[in-house]
């Protein structure tokens, strides 16, 4: 049988901003929660640009299973939906928006388990479906080392970390190129389970519509007296070794009639679920007062159990913990250009001590 599935090896902690030494932490484990696509509240004409963009044949597109597929249950014709919980963009214009779908059907199937045989699952996607109700017409299949996009049990044993660079797994054809795998057993069949991340290939040059930048900007709360800047954003390593904590550096200006510390600031993703700040940063600010009439500028870590989920960075009412403001972390990352794939990352020089105006 080959399993894909996404090893998240998440892990809590949280930060100070003159911290003595943490003491030893146990890594919890987190459940992982399918992505959900969301819909938003434009209609198609609204959200394009006008434009037109050819995508060539061979560009790769993120996807995350929406239900569970098997070679040994899947029929010929089955309709197929994956969900882009990253959008897909091409030369840093935005075809489809967080929240779109990429719809196909099986197109071959063999089951696996008889006479040895291992089994077999072959998909083409024909459309990626936008939150805006757009249907954008594509010829696609799932990457394989051999091109041919089936996908063969029993070719490699192997497991690799969700978030590696592409890695051919298995030397076998059809074995599967992509993200967080694990492929296991000979005369099996094939199982991608819910929530697992493949990579789908463009077949043929495309030309496809371009989508306003304004389009796709997550929403976020403001509140009077409170400005609060994202100046820099990065995905850095928890103690564990895990790439899953966002780095966040910030100017917050309070005049508002409210007073903050770390422990009224969350990070919260598009499942409600909150991450409080990282202990175990020395450079972070969580214990820092932010009192109603002053300014400071520093750093916050969150470490939380998804990434490339949707998230903002969440304040909230000291007495009654409603949200007061949220800010999109989304849209700040896209503002300020970062890609948490690139090797290289300036990141902002913030001042040896809190600065208050």
């Amino acid at each position: 049988m080959i399993v894909l599935s996404m090893s998240v090896l998440p892990a809590l902690s949280a930060g100070n901003f003159a911290v003595s030494q943490p003491q030893a932490y146990a890594a919890p484990q987190y459940t992982q929660v399918p992505y959900q696509p969301q819909q938003y509240g434009q209609n198609a004409s609204q959200a394009l640009s006008g434009y037109i963009v050819t995508v060539p044949a061979g560009i790769n597109i993120s996807a995350t299973t929406m239900s569970e597929l098997s070679s040994q249950t899947a029929t010929v014709g089955q309709l197929v939906s994956f969900a882009l919980p990253s959008g897909f963009y091409y030369n840093n214009v935005c075809i489809a928006p967080a929240g779109s779908t990429i719809q196909g059907n099986v197109i071959n199937v063999r089951k696996g388990g008889h006479a040895g045989k291992n089994g077999q699952l072959q998909l083409r996607f024909t459309q990626i479906n936008t939150p805006y109700g757009s249907v954008i017409p594509v010829s696609a299949m799932i990457k394989t080392t051999d091109g041919s996009g089936v996908l063969v049990s029993g070719t490699a044993k192997d497991t690799t970390k969700a978030y590696a660079k592409d890695l051919t797994v298995g030397a076998g054809a059809g074995a599967v190129l992509g993200l967080g795998m694990s492929l296991i057993r000979k005369g099996k069949g094939v199982l991608i389970s819910r929530g697992d991340e493949i990579k789908v290939t463009i077949q043929s040059d495309v030309e496809l519509p371009v989508m306003k930048k304004e389009a796709f900007k997550q929403q976020e709360m403001k509140y009077e007296g409170l400005d609060v800047k994202i100046l820099d954003l990065w995905l850095v390593k928890d103690p564990f070794g895990v790439r899953n904590t966002f780095e966040i550096t910030m100017d917050i200006d309070n005049f508002s009639d409210q007073n903050f510390s770390g422990f009224d600031i969350a990070v919260e993703n598009d499942m409600k679920r909150k991450f409080y700040p990282a202990l175990f940063f020395k450079d972070a600010m969580s214990f820092t007062k932010m009192e109603s009439g002053s300014s400071v500028i520093g750093k916050m870590y969150f470490s939380v159990d998804d990434p490339k989920r949707k998230h903002w960075l969440v304040f909230y009412d000291r007495m009654t913990r409603k949200p007061l403001a949220k800010v999109s972390l989304d849209n700040a990352k896209r503002d300020l250009g970062i890609d948490f794939g690139s090797k290289k990352h300036k990141k902002y020089k913030v001042p040896n001590q809190k600065m208050f105006k």
